[in-house]
């Protein structure tokens, strides 16, 4: 399961940074089937892919509209995928920039697969333009306040341009029309 490998792939490289032995096989078995399954999230039907996903939907409101066969969960799990892949090392430039020239897939994306599709590709293509500019949506769409900072993520374009619009015009502003 693509879903899964790709985390436990991201914890074995983290684990052999820290300096933690870890069976170099069990790596590249895991980069092979990855690049192999790219773009199987979409599709991926095992038990523990689902639960993954269940668990999502509880705990991030933003993947509830995904159901099980695609959405933006999926495209999030994609652009997580290349992200290990390229902290391995196997990670393909070309790929990455067919999601971010997809209009499709880069509207659907979460603020973390934003982030995750910057990263992979500064990673790749250390100050390409593609990661400036997405670096830069980042900054421009976080909401700030006292404490920090986040982000959110609306799918629906009207839902998405009323929250602009309440953000630009005070929180009073969506009350007012009623």
């Amino acid at each position: 399961d693509p879903y899964i490998t790709s985390y436990v792939l991201f914890g074995l490289l983290r684990a052999r940074d820290a300096g933690v032995q870890v069976n170099q096989d069990q790596i590249q078995r895991a980069i092979e089937y990855l690049g192999g399954s790219v773009g199987a999230y979409a599709t991926s039907t095992s038990a523990l892919s689902k639960m993954f996903v269940r668990l999502a939907k509880i705990f991030n409101p933003s993947t509830r509209r995904g159901g099980g066969g695609g959405g933006s969960w999926s495209y999030d799990g994609q652009v997580f995928q290349e992200f290990v892949l390229a902290q391995s090392g196997a990670g393909s430039l070309e790929r990455v920039l067919s999601i971010y020239q997809s209009a499709d897939i880069l509207a659907q994306l979460n603020p973390w697969g934003q982030a995750l599709l910057a990263l992979t590709l500064e990673t790749l293509s250390p100050g390409s333009a593609e990661a400036t500019t997405l670096f830069s949506e980042l900054q421009t769409n976080a909401v700030r306040s006292a404490t920090g900072a986040h982000w959110e993520f609306l799918s629906n374009p009207d839902a998405l341009r009323a929250a602009q619009h309440d953000m630009r015009h005070g929180p009073g502003a969506a009350a007012e029309r009623g």
